[in-house]
């Protein structure tokens, strides 16, 4: 897999780096589980005070990546969003972060 997203720190701030900038750094499913790691990462780090998220390249970001959504289209059909709110692998995983 990719490193889509880096992670730098120096004494209290710790930077996330959205780095695919030849996308406008679109935000795909992948870049979501490796943001949802540095997020975890910058939490555990001792001393961090202030975390920084930034883009690489000339844009922050485009937002979502129009592929990784047609990829759930085509993957759960034409009603892809309510079946994936129904999948229960992806409810146990709202209610654990929302526990945090």
């Amino acid at each position: 897999m990719d490193r889509l997203i880096s992670t730098e720190h120096r004494e209290h701030l710790f930077q996330i780096v959205l780095d695919r900038p030849e996308k406008r750094n679109a935000i795909s499913m992948e870049m979501l589980e490796q943001l949802d790691e540095a997020v975890g990462l910058a939490n555990r780090t001792a001393g961090i005070r202030c975390v920084l998220v930034r883009g690489e390249g000339k844009a922050f970001s485009a937002g979502i990546d129009v592929g990784a959504l047609m990829t759930l289209a085509q993957r759960y059909g034409e009603n892809w969003m309510l079946r994936t709110w129904e999948n229960e692998d992806v409810a146990r995983y709202i209610r654990e972060h929302l526990e945090k």
